[in-house]
């Protein structure tokens, strides 16, 4: 597992909420003609595929949230981590 700052259009990357995704993730899924293929993510293509597989499931970064400190504004954020 490791900590991301996570945006979305889904909330007008108005700001960012920091969760814990996993490091490396294994998919499973059909391509265009039907065939099962699997394919291991890591790291910065991780982080993207769990976000955007959460979509498919309804769930935004914000529905991770456990401590409502790990929120920081957009602004703020491009402050100290945007260089």
């Amino acid at each position: 597992m490791f900590d991301v700052w996570d945006s979305c259009y889904s909330f007008d990357v108005a700001f960012f909420v920091n969760i814990a995704r996993h490091k490396s993730i294994k998919v499973k899924y059909q391509d265009e003609k039907g065939k099962e293929k699997t394919k291991q993510f890591n790291d910065d293509l991780s982080e993207l595929f769990q976000h955007e597989i959460d979509h498919l499931y309804g769930k935004l970064a914000t529905d991770y949230l456990v401590d409502n400190k790990k929120i920081i504004m957009r602004d703020e954020w491009e402050r100290r981590y945007n260089r």
